[in-house]
């Protein structure tokens, strides 16, 4: 059977970052984030035995798909209701 994991690697990075204790490489460079994406994407890896992957990240200055979301959502909300 296929099996397709979609992987949002933008909240991949950021949990991470913040949930592993500072690690850093010999010249001090910040490496827990690129520890924990993969250690997290192994443990996928290896639980669900996947196909086939898609890693998505958020694009640097555009508008994230939620947000478009939300700003829709909030104009729906303001309409008054009809009863």
């Amino acid at each position: 059977m296929k099996r397709l994991i979609v992987v949002d690697v933008s909240n991949f990075i950021f949990r991470a970052f913040f949930a592993i204790r500072p690690l850093t490489s010999p010249e001090g460079v910040p490496v827990n984030a690129v520890y924990g994406v993969l250690t997290m994407f192994l443990k996928l890896l290896s639980q669900y035995r996947p196909t086939h992957v898609l890693m998505a990240r958020d694009t640097a200055g555009g508008d994230l798909f939620e947000m478009k979301c939300m700003k829709l959502i909030k104009q729906i909300a303001r309409k008054p209701q009809k009863i």
